[in-house]
């Protein structure tokens, strides 16, 4: 059966140097359930943007974003809003009540037509998931992107405090890869972490735009520097 979505013993919080990110809210045990997230919209990279545009415009439409989904999408980071927190009652957690704002939703539909689009486009940009080697072992062609809301407040690490796990194409689920003390950060994976660390970095750098400095690659450098230098 396919899992209900479940925001865990996480909370979404801002991080020295690293923006916004997913910490947990209590002690966790390795293994235990972060968060269970359905797609907010997938396709390809061609799709993405017209299905999320169609979700949000047309609410009471069939397969339109409930109020809750359109606030929650429009909290995703735009390329400018990353030291802004969403409203802690936005994502509830373990079971609490969502409180729906309209906040985001109110300043959206107060720009334009084309620069509320252009935002929209930049959030998918920004914020979606590459599912493209695992829609091909499933059987399909090209390429396969969406957008699953909490788990893209996640930052990177080439060693993740999470690991994720599929459930068909559309909901993705979250467990902690080991222990964790209340307030540690949350992380997940952009990228290959088979590949060695200078094809991780390159990857990065073309898909996300920065340079990952995390524990992991700073060891394999620090390597890397030794062999060289002997």
């Amino acid at each position: 059966p396919v899992p209900p979505p479940f925001q865990g013993p996480v909370r979404i919080a801002l991080l020295e140097g690293r923006g916004r990110g997913l910490v947990a809210s209590r002690d966790v045990a390795a293994g235990e359930t972060l968060l269970v997230s359905h797609a907010f919209a997938t396709g390809d990279l061609r799709s993405l943007v017209p299905a999320v545009i169609k979700r949000i415009e047309r609410p009471g439409a069939e397969g339109g974003a409930s109020p809750l989904e359109t606030e929650r999408f429009l909290h995703l980071f735009d390329g400018a809003n990353d030291g802004e927190l969403p409203p802690a009652g936005l994502f509830p957690s373990e079971g609490g009540a969502a409180v729906v704002t309209d906040e985001q939703t109110r300043r959206a539909q107060a720009q334009p037509l084309k620069e509320r689009w252009e935002r929209f486009k930049r959030i998918v940009v920004l914020n979606s998931h590459d599912l493209s080697d695992i829609h091909a072992q499933a059987g399909g062609e090209g390429d396969f992107v969406g957008i699953w809301v909490l788990p893209a407040f996640m930052n990177h690490s080439c060693r993740p405090s999470a690991l994720s796990f599929h459930h068909g194409a559309e909901v993705m689920v979250f467990r902690a890869a080991r222990d964790l003390r209340e307030g540690e950060e949350v992380t997940d994976t952009y990228t290959n972490l088979f590949r060695p660390r200078e094809e991780r970095q390159a990857d990065l750098l073309a898909q996300k735009g920065f340079r990952c400095n995390c524990q992991r690659c700073a060891v394999e450098a620090g390597l890397h520097e030794d062999a060289v230098g002997g």
